[in-house]
């Protein structure tokens, strides 16, 4: 072998003699942690004024019906019921009286 290739060892006084090489890491740098962040109170919106909330409704029936109209109301709601189920088997109901009818 051609030894002119191949470095020689370096002994213990040799090696303390040697400048550091470039590539060496940089001494340890003390890292802060970042500040915390300050909690920032969150802007109240403006609410809007509250809308009382509709009574409950009852369907069919008029505050400005008589007793006649209401019965007439009730029988025409029991009618049209009950057509409803007869068109869901596959028949054909008659017509629904008009309220002036019943």
């Amino acid at each position: 072998m051609n030894t002119s290739y191949h470095r020689q060892k370096r002994s213990n006084e040799t090696a303390e003699l040697t400048p550091p090489h470039p590539w060496t890491a940089p001494p340890m740098v003390s890292i802060q942690a970042p500040p915390q962040p300050q909690f920032i109170q969150p802007k109240v919106m403006p609410q809007a004024p509250q809308v009382p909330k509709p009574g409950p409704r009852y369907h069919g029936i008029f505050s400005s019906d008589d007793e006649q109209m209401a019965a007439a109301r009730r029988q025409q709601n029991t009618i049209q019921r009950s057509n409803r189920v007869i068109r869901r088997q596959g028949e054909s109901p008659a017509t629904t009286p008009s309220l002036s009818q019943l």
